[in-house]
């Protein structure tokens, strides 16, 4: 007897970066098991979509829908920090390394003011 295995069934098994409940590579919960909220709205498992599931774990699925969410995590400018950004030009983790930067930057450009 064939039973159809469901995505979240062969991430909990067969990905080597899922581990009770968590993405090892992003360090965060696993979407394509639970899913995320962002900006207030819900995203569902079905509709998130991981690089590295796609590539190694089941490189045949292919994306059937067109309003796929990209899953996708950058660095931070200053901390290094992976985050998921709230846009595309977010550039900093939370606004501690935000701030910092700024007052890095406004140091570099004064301190060559006086000479």
């Amino acid at each position: 007897m064939n039973r159809k295995v469901t995505r979240s069934q062969k991430v909990k098994n067969d990905c080597a970066n899922y581990k009770d409940g968590r993405c090892l590579i992003r360090d965060t919960e696993c979407p394509l098991v639970s899913g995320f909220t962002y900006r207030g709205y819900v995203v569902p498992e079905e509709d998130i979509q991981c690089d590295y599931f796609n590539t190694y774990v089941d490189p045949k699925q292919k994306a059937e829908k067109k309003d796929i969410v990209n899953f996708s995590y950058k660095p931070c400018k200053r901390c290094g920090q992976s985050f998921k950004p709230a846009s595309r030009g977010t550039r900093y983790c939370r606004e501690f390394c935000r701030e910092q930067a700024r007052k890095e930057s406004y140091r570099k450009v004064n301190s060559k003011r006086g000479k």
